[in-house]
């Protein structure tokens, strides 16, 4: 898959482009829908498959202090895309010149004269232009005297709801991973920078990656089962979201107990994969009583992860087979 990050850089012209245009934030299975058919199309016509999108929200430019949440990071994103096999993707900056770009002028001056689109394919909600006046409608018309072909996806529910962006960010704000990763089709992911922690948890024997969490991060306080990925591996991981009252925390933070792992990831990257809450966040009457309890932890997010969804999910988005399991129960160190 080609990233272009400007318009500026197409340099040739595009065979056959098949287009998508869209936020696409979390790539849930709504949006997954409208690939598979784009990519589908593209190799039917020996074309290519492009996705027009940008880096951040709209409304991070529109309405910054209402501006939604990012569930997927732009790279996250990225790597999705790549794995259900897109050919091209523009990831462009938003800005106000794109917010005043009027319906009419984004089809004939991006649409039809930088992409040179042959057939649009788009989802059941589409609007576009400013102040997303464009209709399907009149997308439909244009396309007819422009000369491409304009197809509508229609809606993909589960359990007789939309799967939408909204919907998704709902549910993971309110920490119902599970739920959202249903809509999703993968878990929900983060990355970030080791950085230092209080040591107290090596000291417990279940020593953590911590992960400040990102102004975009959506997840409540809570103990959570999922993965961490290092280092092409991935490991089943427990993770701890809060101030650790117990061992009088002050600053909030992302606790990763990665399940067999021996190393130090202080400073390296970690990408977290969070996919299901197990319990709340409380504080312990002394030391003992979290040791006894995050070991009965561990034994639950193992049986959790063991099922067929989790791990199945996460190595067909990595494209990895290498899940590093925890067969004790415990930490092995």
């Amino acid at each position: 898959m080609k990233v272009i990050r400007n318009l500026l850089s197409l340099e040739s012209e595009i065979p056959y482009p098949v287009l998508t245009i869209g936020a696409f934030d979390g790539i849930h299975l709504g949006h997954q829908e409208i690939i598979r058919r784009v990519v589908g199309r593209s190799r039917e016509r020996r074309g290519t498959s492009v996705l027009l999108t940008f880096r951040d929200h709209p409304q991070k430019v529109l309405d910054p202090p209402h501006a939604p949440f990012l569930i997927t990071p732009p790279g996250v994103k990225e790597e999705i895309l790549r794995g259900m096999g897109l050919d091209l993707l523009i990831q462009v900056p938003f800005s106000q010149t794109w917010a005043s770009m009027e319906a009419r002028s984004f089809v004939e001056e991006i649409v039809v004269g930088k992409l040179s689109t042959k057939e649009l394919w788009v989802g059941f909600d589409f609007a576009f232009g400013k102040d997303r006046r464009g209709t399907l409608q009149e997308l439909r018309a244009w396309g007819k005297e422009l000369g491409f072909s304009v197809n509508v996806v229609p809606a993909v529910t589960i359990r007789g709801e939309v799967v939408s962006s909204t919907r998704v960010r709902g549910l993971l704000l309110q920490g119902r991973v599970a739920e959202a990763c249903s809509l999703l089709g993968h878990p929900y992911i983060v990355r970030g920078r080791v950085g230092p922690g209080s040591g107290r948890g090596r000291e417990l024997g279940f020593p953590t990656a911590n992960l400040k969490p990102s102004r975009d991060f959506l997840l409540p306080d809570g103990v959570y089962a999922g993965f961490a990925k290092f280092a092409g591996r991935i490991y089943e991981a427990a993770i701890n979201i809060g101030k650790g009252p117990t061992l009088t925390g002050v600053n909030r933070r992302i606790e990763v107990h990665l399940f067999d792992f021996q190393g130090d990831l202080y400073r390296r990257q970690l990408e977290v994969h969070f996919w299901e809450k197990i319990r709340e966040e409380r504080k312990f009457s002394g030391e003992q009583e979290l040791i006894d309890q995050i070991r009965q932890d561990i034994l639950r997010i193992g049986d959790i992860l063991s099922g067929a969804g989790a791990r199945s999910s996460v190595m067909a988005l990595q494209g990895s087979t290498n899940v590093v399991k925890n067969e004790s129960g415990d930490c092995k160190r």
